[in-house]
């Protein structure tokens, strides 16, 4: 029975099962987790032996408290130890500090996150992100390039399918569902992004463009997550995203559809986030700005940006990450707005910095 990792063993790759541990009670327990277990390293505590080796029994998703029973030995004495002086082995000497991946990971395990509008941008960037060891990544887009998406995912050892489909088509979005049901049998993970703009004034819009954009950016959601909510009630848990935009909240030129939409997306979130919260279901939008491939200080959007630049996918898709984790167990019904600052700009500002300039 392995009782710890060895000097020479900075880091380590196990097979669940493959090797036993020694909680704090002297009960054998096994690796808590199904994918392989790698260690990766943490900055050097500035604290002292002792005092760094009860912080080890804190695992980042239990919010600080104890979990004496998924701590093992080999984290607690494996690691070898450094003096200030430089030689090994002190009650009083500082760690090197190795975290064991399987607590960062364990908590999407057997995850199923899916995604529309993956093929590009925004929610391929999202996929890439989900797409962590245990989470099935369901990418959606009526793009055929949605299945390289998948594909590239697959390739990468994770698992994906891709589904290429109208969102516009509730039919379609109902047989998405059905599949997605028989093939993994459940859904913890719902990412609305697909959005379809169109630059038109209200007396220029056509009434079939106006349909069409509120069956895209309002009416899919309210379906994918109609279907959704029942799946994710099953096991009392679950996370809904809904990527709206900031044109909920101010005005832009030649946007009444697009805005509407976004505006109701927003209010759609709240009252899923109202609904279900009792059924262990959070519900989020992010309203972002401008996204550009490139977001690079020279480019042109840039200057309407604060921070000096737009934002980029991986913006958005590391926000959506965490909202997803455990970590953001308390966030729930809101918009959270990603902007760079753009919205908290008043346009005197722009009107005085072009005064300067002239």
């Amino acid at each position: 029975m392995a009782r710890g990792l060895g000097s020479k063993n900075q880091g380590f790759t196990a097979k669940s099962g493959a090797h036993k541990y020694l909680n704090n009670y002297g009960q054998a327990i096994q690796l808590p987790c199904q994918a392989t277990v790698e260690t990766i390293r943490r900055p050097r505590p500035l604290g002292c032996h002792n005092r760094w080796r009860d912080s080890l029994h804190r695992t980042p998703s239990a919010g600080g408290g104890r979990n004496l029973a998924y701590v093992p030995v080999a984290v607690r004495r494996g690691i070898p130890t450094v003096q200030k002086g430089g030689r090994r082995g002190s009650s009083h000497a500082y760690m090197t500090g190795v975290w064991p991946r399987c607590y960062l990971m364990k908590e999407w395990q057997d995850r199923v996150a899916l995604v529309t509008g993956a093929a590009h941008g925004i929610g391929l960037e999202i996929c890439r992100q989900l797409a962590l060891p245990g989470v099935h990544i369901v990418a959606v887009d009526r793009d055929p390039k949605v299945q390289r998406v998948a594909e590239s995912i697959r390739d990468d050892g994770g698992s994906a399918q891709g589904e290429v489909l109208d969102l516009a088509d509730p039919v379609a979005i109902a047989g998405l569902f059905s599949r997605v049901q028989e093939r993994v049998g459940r859904l913890d993970i719902l990412v609305n992004n697909a959005a379809q703009q169109s630059w038109a004034s209200i007396t220029d819009l056509s009434v079939q463009e106006w349909d069409r954009m509120q069956a895209v950016c309002l009416r899919a959601p309210f379906l994918t997550m109609k279907h959704a909510i029942p799946l994710m009630q099953r096991r009392h848990a679950g996370v809904i995203i809904n990527i709206a935009s900031v044109h909920a909240l101010v005005g832009y030129h030649r946007s009444p559809a697009y805005d509407s939409a976004k505006a109701g997306l927003v209010a759609l979130t709240r009252q899923a986030a109202v609904d279900y919260s009792a059924d262990g279901i959070r519900a989020v939008a992010i309203s972002s700005a401008l996204v550009v491939e490139d977001s690079q200080p020279d480019n042109p959007a840039s200057g309407m940006f604060p921070v000096g630049r737009a934002g980029t996918p991986a913006d958005i898709a590391a926000l959506v990450r965490f909202l997803c984790s455990a970590q953001a167990g308390f966030i729930n019904g809101t918009n959270l707005v990603v902007d760079g600052g753009l919205c908290s700009v008043s346009p005197a500002v722009y009107w005085h910095e072009g005064i300067k300039r002239a």
